[in-house]
């Protein structure tokens, strides 16, 4: 018998409540939480019986306390968190502290049509329009004081307002020239030719790439300013503001602000804002009507009331930005004034001058505040320190004995790799080889210069004399001297030689891309000879390499640090430990501008206006300081941070420079606070594995590492941007990696052969090599064809380099026989080891003299 089944029109009654649960199902149901009050975790009628017994367990019990104590405890460190912000910054999140630093805020133009804003003031614009860079505004009734720097169109002067800004200001003006009045009406009858006609122009190619190295660098806090809006139209006000402001927030986040910039005839009828002294900074306070007004009170609210950015590794370090600066050239001691930001400074600590150097403190004088916040208040020195005459006193002075040196580089001990001193007999075998290596280099590099069109005088006078004549050591390719002539014919058409390099690079960058690693056997010379330092792997990931074999001479005079990430901890845990000690005094106010007892006895706290006497400056440097242009910044090194080593940064090439970037060319590398010379090697990134492949040109659109001689360098997220050392324009950005020497960087080389005969999985190869020594010198290196397959070398055929070979599978006749040699490389010094590069010149013009007695 069938039984009956419900259809889909069976109705489903509501379930009744249950007067009853388990503790496994209350368990089950809240998933872990525990509730407030009486635990409230059941529901319906059995809800509360549960609930009572739930919430008087003693486990439960315990929970709770232990979430609210846990909870407690963060809102605590998070307020420490905010107040320790607020006191690198000089002063709370809206800016009402008294006695902080002021809101140093840049300015940077996106367009060379753009002029100083209005907002800033009538005295803030004639102080930067007379040919200052830097000035300071007191708002008394807000206790808000703010100090603007003006960037110059220049990346270096871009680069440096961005590494000292609380806030960057970009200035968008709009395109409105006069003779485009009578074009409004024509192209607004267009969907969007007014946007177009207003803001087609209003960023140049110069302001895109300052935004681009404003990202680079880290930005700060933004804020976008509009200018020449009181050019466009009533009607289309509204469509350009909300196109701009859309701008800046799509390029620096949903929270940007903007400030619409006043006309230039809004000041007439206002109260102009009231001097204060012959200083550059005024004393002002906000107009209560007018466009100006509303234009002005906006900018200051915005400033005021922008939630500051934290950026780590600047916060992690003292740092300052100079406000005025002499030189003594009787002691050589430069001295900046300014406020003193970041965490607490000790006078033994080294001081890096931006773009300059590292250099030692002599002492640390204490100045009166020249921007207070009230003007009838002088800021007061400490009541134990004694005031000099000329209004300065000495808050710390430097003990030589416990200031670290500036020696980077490490002392070689030349006793660690003795070896026994060959016989004579060794000598004597080894010296006819020598002298026919030396030799066959000399007429390498004769023959090089014939090529270029030097007669045999000339390359006789000239031979040895190149400054680099070979980016990549003695392994070039030899394949670079097939086609000079080539290239030379093209420079007879008419090309200078800076486009000649030029093209001749990007035509090395483009044959990478095409055949990457691959090189030509040379026929002059034995492949045993030309790729003597290269060996063979059996795998490129488990194959061993041990990090200690082979270093240059350059290694034995850096300093190789174990755990290098230990250490950086270490050093930014004590930081920290200092800082929350600083902020405990403060809280407690007991502390005023020098710690006197404790672990802060001695340090200098942020926010005080002091002087840093600086030792050692040469007058060249101090009179370069003040002739560049950009802004004077100084920050302090932590521990061990002079100390030369080697950096691995993470990095990616710029999609707007189109200029090949080849290995270990020289570039400016802009890291934290100091900016110097390096000629990196680019290396892949490769995960699970201790060796990484070597990168001939930095290529677009991937990660890289670059690798260079830099000292070290700690803290969380240091960013790293590198310049064109000839146009200083933006060539990579990045952050960096870690601090190890120990980085195994391969560079590869595929020699290439054409099999002539093939039956099955045998085959006979030509054009690898062109003699038989060189085929059973290779003949323990796997080969590998393009089409996937793996084999060996069986035996050498013939005196023309021929050799028979296996393969896992039948091979092809129009297969490519390829073998993989690897060599390690490593980065280039620039104006490092100075000391080694003049003692290899001199080993070197010995050789040359040698060599030259030997042949007359």
């Amino acid at each position: 018998m069938s039984q009956h089944r419900a259809g889909w029109q069976k109705q489903a009654n509501k379930t009744h409540k249950t007067t009853k649960r388990s503790k496994r199902s209350l368990d089950r149901l809240n998933g872990g939480r525990v509730m407030d009050g009486a635990m409230g975790v059941g529901t319906g009628g059995g809800g509360g019986a549960a609930g009572s017994v739930f919430s008087t367990s003693s486990a439960s019990t315990l929970g709770g306390r232990v979430a609210r104590a846990n909870r407690a405890a963060m809102l605590r460190k998070n307020k420490r968190q905010a107040t320790l912000l607020a006191k690198r910054q000089g002063g709370s999140s809206t800016g009402h502290r008294a006695g902080g630093a002021p809101r140093t805020v840049g300015i940077v133009h996106l367009s060379p049509r753009g002029t100083v804003p209005i907002v800033l003031g009538e005295n803030g614009v004639g102080a930067l329009k007379s040919g200052g860079d830097m000035f300071t505004e007191i708002f008394p009734n807000e206790k808000f004081r703010s100090t603007f720097v003006l960037a110059a169109r220049s990346t270096l002067s871009v680069l440096d307002v961005a590494k000292v800004s609380d806030i960057l200001c970009f200035v968008l003006p709009l395109s409105v020239p006069e003779a485009q009045h009578s074009q409004v009406s024509a192209a607004s009858s267009k969907r969007g030719g007014t946007l177009e006609l207003y803001l087609g122009d209003s960023i140049d190619e110069e302001g895109r790439k300052f935004v681009s190295l404003a990202k680079a660098q880290g930005l700060p806090t933004v804020v976008g300013i509009l200018q020449n809006l009181e050019h466009v139209p009533a009607k289309h006000r509204s469509a350009i503001k909300k196109q701009a402001a859309n701008f800046f927030q799509e390029e620096f986040g949903s929270s940007t602000k903007m400030v619409v910039d006043a006309p230039p005839d809004a000041l007439e009828g206002e109260d102009a804002p009231m001097a204060m002294d012959e200083t550059a900074s005024v004393i002002s306070t906000l107009p209560k009507s007018g466009p100006i007004a509303t234009a002005r009170t906006h900018f200051v609210r915005a400033l005021m009331e922008s939630k500051l950015k934290r950026i780590a590794w600047r916060s992690e370090r003292s740092y300052m930005l100079g406000y005025k600066s002499s030189y003594e050239a009787a002691s050589q001691t430069l001295k900046v004034s300014g406020y003193l930001r970041g965490r607490p400074l000790d006078v033994h600590q080294l001081v890096h001058v931006v773009g300059h150097g590292t250099y030692q403190l002599a002492q640390i004088e204490a100045a009166r505040d020249p921007f207070p916040e009230r003007a009838h208040r002088a800021d007061a020195l400490e009541s134990d320190a004694a005031m000099a005459e000329d209004g300065s006193a000495a808050l710390a002075v430097a003990d030589p004995a416990l200031t670290p040196s500036l020696q980077e580089e490490a002392t070689p001990d030349l006793l660690a790799g003795e070896q026994t001193w060959p016989t004579n007999e060794e000598m004597e075998d080894a010296e006819p080889d020598a002298q026919d290596l030396e030799a066959r280099k000399l007429e390498k590099q004769r023959r090089a210069l014939k090529n270029k069109g030097a007669s045999d005088y000339q390359a006789a006078w000239l031979l040895g004399m190149s400054d680099d004549e070979d980016e990549e050591g003695d392994d070039a390719d030899e394949d670079e001297e097939d086609g000079l002539d080539e290239d030379l014919d093209e420079a007879e058409k008419g090309l200078t030689l800076a486009e000649w390099k030029r093209k001749h690079l990007k035509d090395k960058e483009q044959e990478e891309l095409d055949f990457p690693d691959e090189v030509d056997t040379p026929e002059d010379i034995s492949a045993k000879e030309r790729f003597a330092k290269y060996r063979g792997l059996k795998s490129f990931r488990t194959s061993p390499w041990h990090p200690k074999e082979s270093l240059p001479q350059e290694y034995a005079r850096i300093f190789q640090i174990e755990n290098s990430k230990a250490l950086e901890n270490q050093v930014l845990r004590d930081g920290e430990d200092l800082e929350q000690a600083w902020l405990v005094a403060s809280l407690s106010h007991n502390a005023g501008r020098v710690g006197k007892d404790g672990p802060l006895k001695g340090l200098i706290f942020p926010g005080t206006f002091v002087t840093l006497c600086i030792k050692g400056v040469d007058s060249d440097l101090a009179t370069a300081a003040r002739e560049e242009g950009l802004p004077l910044v100084v920050g302090a090194l932590l521990k061990n941070e002079q100390k030369l080593s080697v950096m691995n940064c993470n990095i990616q090439k710029n999609p707007e420079y189109e200029e090949p970037v080849k290995a270990r060319s020289e570039l400016v590398m802009s890291c934290g606070l100091w900016r110097r010379k390096v000629r990196p090697a680019f290396s892949e990134n490769t995960v699970n594995c201790d060796k990484h492949k070597f990168e001939r040109f930095l290529h677009a659109g991937r990660w890289s590492v670059a690798t260079v001689y830099a000292p070290l360098t700690f803290g969380s997220n240091v960013p790293v941007v590198l310049l064109d050392s000839q146009a200083n324009e933006m060539v990579a950005s990045g952050s960096v990696l870690d601090m190890n020497p120990d980085r195994i960087i391969l560079k590869k080389i595929c020699l290439s052969g054409h099999p002539i005969r093939v039956k099955k999985s045998w085959a006979v190869v030509r054009y690898m090599f062109f003699t038989p020594e060189d085929v059973r010198w290779f003949k323990p290196v796997d080969l590998w064809t393009k089409y996937g397959m793996s084999g060996r070398i069986t035996m050498p055929l013939g005196t023309h380099g021929l050799f028979k070979c296996s393969f896992s599978k039948p091979i092809k006749n129009h297969d490519t026989v390829m073998m993989s040699l690897y060599k390690r490389v490593f980065p280039k010094p620039v104006e490092e080891f100075k000391d080694l590069q003049e003692q290899q010149r001199r080993d070197a013009a010995a050789a040359d003299e040698s060599l030259a007695s030997m042949e007359a």
